[in-house]
């Protein structure tokens, strides 16, 4: 093994000790405050050898975020330019881990109008933004001069948003059975009802509407209305009492008869425990498989038992840990992480726990990603 390779390698180890710091579920022998204090002694070992190959000045030499190159120098610049721009509070240490993807994720989403792809490109408008050159509210997307039926650019994810041509797309969705504010602003809700528009009519759900493409000839000829369940599922009404299930998913599925002593605790949280049953349903659709639920609702007394953080999202009804027998871990939290940056699930936290081969999903509202043992 080479010099580099080695470095690399303990880069990796950093990384994974981040992640296990990071992650408020963590319970294991690596977590607490003692971790952050041997990622610290690695790092300053390393010094300029981690430097390498890292960039200088005020740009960066490869992308950093999600499936980015990550070299130590530019995660270290992004991650003191989203201090300075965005408040991030994150430690300036070069190593890439969930705290900083969701800080680049928050901060995309800020100055997009919604849109994120967690990676920082060099070039890009992302890290232009960010070191004090272009601010447009959104991402590069080629020529916003192209005129197609009433659509001066795109509308959506990734698009040109000009607030006239998205305050029509609005009022054409609306006319197909969306229920969007006209305000002119591209959001999560409103590239929901793009996704769900090119659902219902069989084009392919990129969330984004170009002029004179099949989607703008859809809305404004005679195209399908909105199947409304493309969208995140947010929940359903249920009598005083009853116990929340859904097709695949019943109650007794998600909580512990046999050890939790106060399930009378979770009626008031019925409803947030089947709004976190729809969007398993959504994750087992895409999967095509079967899910193992491993916890759900738990009392305080039994989240104690089990070690979990006192406030822990699983005492609310909003959490679910789960695992696919015929699907790999890395594969599961993939799909999941995909389907909330494609707004088809609610955003939430999302941990991977490759050696006890389990994902964490919740219903926080805000994009947090972990990882753990």
């Amino acid at each position: 093994m080479s010099l580099l390779e080695k470095i690399q390698a303990i880069q990796n180890n950093l990384s994974r000790l981040v992640g296990i710091e990071e992650n408020d579920f963590d319970t294991s022998e690596f977590s607490g405050s003692g971790a952050m204090g041997n990622i610290r002694s690695l790092q300053n070992a390393l010094g300029g050898l981690l430097g390498n190959g890292g960039s200088g000045g005020g740009s960066i030499a490869g992308s950093v975020g999600r499936g980015g190159a990550n070299n130590a120098n530019d995660v270290r610049l992004v991650q003191q330019l989203l201090n300075q721009k965005a408040n991030a509070g994150l430690a300036v240490d070069g190593l890439f881990g969930p705290k900083t993807l969701a800080a680049i994720v928050a901060y995309q989403e800020s100055i997009f109008s919604g849109w994120s792809d967690g990676v920082i490109d060099p070039g890009g408008k992302t890290i232009q933004s960010l070191t004090g050159g272009s601010t447009s509210s959104a991402p590069d997307t080629g020529s916003n001069t192209s005129t197609g039926d009433g659509l001066s650019g795109s509308v959506g994810q990734g698009g040109d948003n000009n607030a006239a041509d998205v305050r029509r797309v609005q009022q054409l969705l609306n006319g197909k059975g969306a229920e969007l504010s006209v305000d002119g602003k591209i959001g999560p809700q409103t590239i929901g009802a793009i996704r769900a528009f090119q659902s219902a009519n069989g084009i392919p759900t990129d969330g984004l509407i170009e002029p004179g493409r099949n989607t703008w000839k859809n809305l404004t000829g005679s195209g399908a209305d909105i199947d409304t369940s493309s969208t995140p599922p947010s929940g359903g009404t249920l009598a005083p009492g009853q116990k929340p299930s859904t097709s695949n998913f019943s109650f007794l599925e998600f909580v512990n008869e046999q050890v939790d002593p106060d399930l009378h605790l979770a009626v008031p949280y019925y409803p947030n425990i089947l709004k976190v049953m729809q969007q398993l349903e959504v994750i087992r659709a895409e999967l095509g498989a079967p899910l193992v639920l491993t916890s759900g609702y738990r009392s305080p007394v039994h989240n104690r038992n089990e070690g979990g953080e006192e406030g822990s999202r699983h005492t609310f009804g909003q959490a679910a840990d789960f695992y696919c027998p015929s699907v790999g871990i890395e594969t599961v939290w993939d799909t999941v992480d995909r389907l909330m940056q494609q707004g088809k699930i609610i955003k939430g936290g999302l941990g991977k726990y490759p050696k006890r081969r389990f994902c964490h999903y919740d219903i926080r509202g805000s994009y947090t990603p972990f990882w753990g043992e």
